[in-house]
């Protein structure tokens, strides 16, 4: 099998070396197929796609960016990610338009790049995410405040409402901070 095909109907093995054949490709037909990948059904390749373009050398961005827009929570999610590893700031904006996801993982996922990012500038979506009825959401959003350096005063932690011990935790950290 060869290239797409293996894409498609491969095995996973098959696939993995594939998307690290990938890897070093630049053109947008070869880098939107890896990001079609981020939705495979194996997490073994959906992480190759993740490697593959974390690891690309080529300015892929605008493209990963493009595909923030898809169906797939999963290519939204990961796109997300793969921007924050490849350190691109310059997408932030993009980024944070997600922080309203109908998927909570993509939400979570929005709220750690932009700490990973050090988005000081998108505290007011990290807040937001502090109120975030998921679990997930709220710790990967208090997480980042607190790698940002961000705090919050006494009165604005009392007015959340952790969904669990480690988000409660985490906002009592944040509190000492503000």
């Amino acid at each position: 099998m060869a290239g797409a095909s293996v894409l498609k109907g491969g095995t996973d093995d098959e696939k993995a070396a594939e998307l690290q054949r990938l890897e070093s490709e630049g053109g947008e037909g070869p880098v939107q197929s890896v990001i079609a990948m981020l939705d495979d059904g194996s997490v073994r390749v959906r992480g190759e796609a993740f490697a593959s373009l974390v690891a690309n050398k080529h300015d892929i961005a605008g493209m990963i960016a493009g595909s923030l827009g898809s169906p797939s929570r999963n290519v939204r999610g990961f796109a997300i990610l793969v921007l924050a590893n490849r350190g691109e700031t310059g997408m932030v904006p993009r980024i944070a338009e997600l922080a309203g996801d109908g998927s909570a993982m993509v939400r979570s996922c929005v709220m750690g790049a932009l700490g990973h990012l050090g988005a000081v500038g998108e505290k007011d979506v990290l807040f937001a995410g502090v109120a975030d009825p998921d679990a997930e959401v709220q710790k990967s959003a208090l997480h980042s405040l607190a790698q940002l350096g961000v705090g919050m005063t006494a009165g604005e932690a009392a007015a959340i409402r952790p969904a669990d011990y480690e988000a409660e935790m985490l906002a009592g950290r944040i509190t000492r901070l503000g």
